[in-house]
């Protein structure tokens, strides 16, 4: 999302709403604040399969994967 925002503000386009609809590979991102203390797992030798990404949202511990549709909305606030 943050490409697909960064292209629309090199082009000085700010009229354009967005939302990105993904499904991600096996995933647990790590909210800005969490600690590796609620993860079951080693976060530095994560399960077959698995990441481990920070993320600049609040929250602990997510999981995301397959199956599950996550929706990103690119919005211009200031424009409300």
């Amino acid at each position: 999302q943050k490409a697909l925002l960064s292209r629309a503000l090199d082009a000085g386009d700010d009229s354009v709403d967005a939302a990105l609809i993904v499904q991600h590979p096996p995933t647990i991102t790590l909210g800005t604040g969490s600690t590796v203390d609620h993860l079951k797992f080693d976060a530095d030798a994560p399960p077959d399969g698995f990441a481990v990404r920070r993320c600049e949202r609040g929250g602990e511990a997510t999981y995301h994967g397959p199956g599950q549709l996550v929706v990103y909305p690119i919005l211009n606030l200031a424009r409300a």
